[in-house]
Parts: C-alpha cells; structure tokens; sequence
C-alpha cells in the first residue's frame, strides 16, 4: 500500500516517536554518508572522518542504546579562531565525527517537521534556501532604493533576553525549557526559580535532574549554562517566525 503524503506528514509530527525514527538503519545510514560527503576536521578525540564507520561498526550498537536511553554524552567541541575582515577573529566549535554523525541523524528527522512551519520569508539556515532568493523576494516586493542592514553584535556569544511567555512543547519538553528558562533568569539559584514558577523545591530539583540526565548540562560551567541559554533564544526566535 502507498502511504498518502498526508499519512506521511502526519507520522513525521508523532513526536513521540522521533528517537524510533532517529535511530532507523536507513536514518543512520544516511547520516553517516552525509558526514562522509562532508569531510571536514577531526574533534577533540582526533578521529577523522574516514574512520567513522570502523568506529560505527565497533560501538554502533552502544552508541544507539545510549541514546534511546538517554545517557548519551557528547564530547566537548574542539576550539578554532577563525580570522575576521575586520582583524577580530570568529570562535568556532568543531565536534567530535561521531556527534556529527549524531546530529546529522537528528536534523534529518527534525527538518521535516519544522520546514513545514517556517516561515515562507525566512532564508537563512534552511535547505534549498539562499541569500539570492532573499534578494529576489526583495527586488519582487517593492521598488524602494532603501536597503537596511541589520545584525545582532557578538550574537552567538551574547546571553540575550527572551520575550514572551510562550513554551515550546512540540516534543513534550515545554516544561523543562520553561523551567531551565526560570534557572538562568534567577541566576542559578533553584529556591528562587522554584517560587517563579510555583513549584515546590523537590519538584524543581527532579526536574533540573532530567534536564542534566538528558544533556549532560554542566550546570557550574558558565560558557555551557550562557550556550544553553543563546540555545533557548534562538528556539523562541524560531517560534515566532
């Protein structure tokens, strides 16, 4: 039987299955050619890409029983200056093969369901998108001769305030984003986020412990608690396009 593309939309947005459909044979195949078409630079481990499927057909199976239950941890990203134009330099983060090949798994799932949201205008970081499209809708929509530039300054290193009071639940995890939100905002102290949310401690506490359980959050390291929260900014961003 032919499925309808109906059909099909409708199993890409039963989030409750979305680690079943990340972790299919043919999701990971396809991830792993993709990180082998990508090439690029080894991470903190060393591994180079050519070496990923030894490394996949070794630990594959506990690669993937880590992550359905849930206490995979990614390794930390190796650190490259890379030269501004303007003589500064742009901090990069390069992960390890294997939580590229994690990640390449993840998009292919995610992708799917969120394209079907953006919004028709939106340009940047989308497939098939391009900056030339962006100037044609540009040219299309008008004839002014007023061209307006606009960019966040040291935006992926700027812990920047969120608006709204909306919680992403798509993935049954709008709970624990509002909550990590309430951490950041009280300055990690967890007495003073359990009263903003009106929760008792205990509460809170078991909920702070699921949130590190599934990301392996450092919640004393600063420069991964200021990522976290640039994450979140860009998650509401992405809600209101």
């Amino acid at each position: 039987m032919v499925k309808s593309s109906e059909t099909e939309r409708k199993e890409r947005m039963d989030t409750s299955s979305l680690m079943k459909q990340i972790l299919s044979s043919d999701n990971l195949n396809r991830a792993y050619l993709q990180v082998v078409r990508n090439k690029g630079a080894e991470g903190v481990d060393g591994m180079k890409y050519t070496e990923l499927k030894e490394h996949l057909v070794k630990d594959g199976e506990i690669i993937k029983e880590q992550l359905r239950t849930r206490k995979y941890k990614p390794q930390p990203v190796r650190r490259v200056e890379i030269p501004k134009p303007d003589g500064g330099v742009r901090n990069l983060g390069v992960p390890t093969v294997t939580d590229r090949f994690i990640q390449q798994a993840i998009a292919q799932v995610l992708t799917p369901i969120y394209e079907e949201q953006f919004h028709d205008h939106s340009y940047g970081f989308r497939p098939n998108r391009c900056a030339q499209q962006a100037i044609l809708t540009a040219l299309d929509h008008g004839t002014s001769e007023a061209v307006l530039q606009a960019d966040v300054g040291h935006f992926w290193g700027t812990s920047l305030p969120v608006g709204g009071e909306s919680t992403h639940d798509k993935e049954h995890d709008g709970e624990l984003i509002e909550t990590l939100q309430a951490y950041l905002d009280c300055d990690k102290s967890a007495n003073k986020a359990a009263e903003k949310l009106y929760v008792n401690y205990r509460t809170l506490s078991g909920r702070l412990k699921k949130i590190r359980d599934i990301s392996g959050i450092d919640f004393k390291n600063s420069a991964e608690m200021l990522a976290v929260r640039n994450g979140i900014v860009l998650f509401k961003m992405a809600e209101t396009l």
